[in-house]
């Protein structure tokens, strides 16, 4: 029974984290049966949490990860994947630089910026109807803010304490 619990602590933060890149890769799914994008997404808020958690060296695979697996389960193979991507090497350099600040805050820096980014890119190399955007990004802006308000704090702390 030691021994049991021994292998199972060792294991759980491992299993943890490939539990959360899961996660926030798989709810990309209801892309797949939604004619249109709202702008819910996890990644963004698990990127910077397992940032603060698990540091840097941590975050930057599980979000690359995050986007190749919400990229499948979606089965949105298009320019879409090259603009997050972009958006996350964006969001884990404003992670480092702004890594004092605190998981919410910076997480809503990100969650701006990222956002940003990324209807700049839409806008100004994809020729995409900025007006067509804005929706799903005041969508994402709240729903992140929602998440790093309610949850970011806590669920670092639970991270690091296992």
């Amino acid at each position: 029974i030691v021994m049991l619990f021994f292998l199972l602590a060792f294991f759980i933060k491992p299993l943890i984290y490939v539990g959360i890149i899961l996660i926030g890769g798989v709810w990309g799914a209801y892309k797949r049966i939604m004619p249109f994008v709202v702008g819910l997404e996890l990644t963004t808020f698990l990127t910077v949490v397992i940032f603060y958690a698990y540091g840097f060296l941590w975050a930057v695979p599980a979000a690359f990860l995050m986007v190749i697996i919400s990229t499948i389960v979606s089965a949105k193979f298009d320019h879409i994947f090259i603009v997050r991507i972009v958006k996350y090497v964006l969001i884990l350099g404003l992670c480092l630089v702004l890594s004092s600040f605190g998981v919410v805050t910076v997480g809503k820096a990100v969650t701006i910026a990222g956002n940003l980014l990324a209807l700049f890119i839409f806008f100004f190399v994809f020729s995409f109807d900025i007006l067509k955007g804005v929706p799903a990004i005041v969508i994402n802006i709240i729903f992140n803010f929602f998440l790093f308000n309610r949850f970011g704090e806590s669920l670092v702390a639970l991270l690091e304490n296992l």
